[in-house]
């Protein structure tokens, strides 16, 4: 039995024990080694074990309940009457702040109108946490309420009272940013029943091609939902770089967005809606070009441009200064002046 306990007794429960025989066991705290013995004898689980699997088989322990609010759920939210008002009184505040100070960052902590938007920014908060907790809770309630039932009647439908095939609308296909990935999801998971070996040796080599072309391509970290659409078609790198250049300027406008950054619009590994991505402010634009591109090239180096017709012309500037004058005066981009 004491053979049985040893090797199923956790390690650092063990050392207790061999420890109090050596009259070591004034130096812990607890004197007891807390084990379930009966159980670790007989071979089944302790009472531990069942209790921690009993509380997560509560009706409250559910993969499939709610964790957050659903977008019909965050539109009511947003629309609700205190945190639109709230809303409108931190621009207002936002906007006095810039008139008087240009940046709300610039004025000091003695502003009444900073405190004062700062006071609302703080109600602003707790409103909306208190109404997204007790939307959430709502929800989940209904969830309870409603789940078991729901899978009672799955369980239990006839296929004979099932809508028709023709009333169910077919599933959407995936899409994909980058057509690569496409490509080798459908190389991996489709595969045709009767081939020849020509036929097998063509396919592994477009596998080989459609892996090589995939870890030649960038895709940035994933952040939250995707906000914008963009066409199937312009994600297409061969497309985008066969094309000619009328259709290239519709694609690429020679005058860019003050937010867009002219050398991720010249990245060809980028798929279409990351090379014409824009930033929330210029500011935030102008760190990353010089914190990302304009890093690695010292005051006086030349720099080309790599905005896609700038690309096809070979246009490379004599230094930096120069890069940051053709930007402003070609693409309407403004960078930060050099100190």
């Amino acid at each position: 039995m004491l053979k049985k306990v040893s090797s199923e007794m956790p390690s650092y429960r063990g050392d207790i024990a061999r420890d109090s025989k050596q009259g070591a066991v004034g130096y812990y705290l607890d004197r007891e080694v807390r084990f379930n013995t009966q159980a670790a004898f007989l071979g089944r689980p302790s009472d531990e074990v069942v209790q921690k699997l009993a509380r997560q088989m509560t009706l409250t322990v559910d993969p499939n309940a709610p964790t957050k609010l659903s977008e019909e759920d965050s539109r009511k939210l947003a629309k609700s009457k205190r945190v639109m008002q709230l809303s409108h009184e931190s621009r207002t505040l936002t906007l006095k702040l810039r008139e008087k100070y240009r940046f709300v960052r610039k004025a000091p902590r003695n502003e009444p109108w900073l405190k004062e938007k700062k006071k609302v920014d703080a109600m602003l908060h707790r409103a909306k946490t208190n109404r997204r907790n007790r939307m959430l809770d709502k929800a989940r309630k209904r969830y309870f309420r409603n789940a078991d039932t729901a899978i009672l009647e799955a369980q239990f439908a006839d296929d004979s009272i099932t809508a028709p095939e023709e009333d169910i609308a077919p599933a959407e296909p995936l899409q994909y940013n980058i057509p690569e990935r496409g490509f080798v999801v459908q190389m991996t998971c489709e595969s045709p029943a009767a081939m020849t070996n020509h036929e097998k040796h063509v396919r592994r080599l477009e596998a080989i091609k459609a892996r090589a072309m995939l870890c030649g391509r960038q895709e940035s970290r994933r952040r939250g939902r995707p906000k914008h659409v963009f066409p199937k078609e312009a994600d297409d790198l061969e497309v985008v770089s066969d094309m000619c250049d009328e259709d290239r300027e519709d694609l690429f406008p020679i005058i860019c967005k003050p937010t867009q950054c002219t050398f991720c619009l010249g990245n060809e590994a980028k798929s279409y809606g990351e090379r014409m991505f824009e930033y929330c402010r210029p500011s935030k634009m102008m760190d990353h070009v010089e914190d990302a591109h304009l890093s690695s090239y010292a005051p006086r180096d030349e720099v080309p441009c790599k905005h896609p017709q700038c690309a096809l012309s070979k246009v490379i500037l004599p230094g930096v200064m120069a890069f940051k004058n053709h930007t402003a005066s070609v693409h309407k981009v403004l960078l930060r002046v050099c100190k």
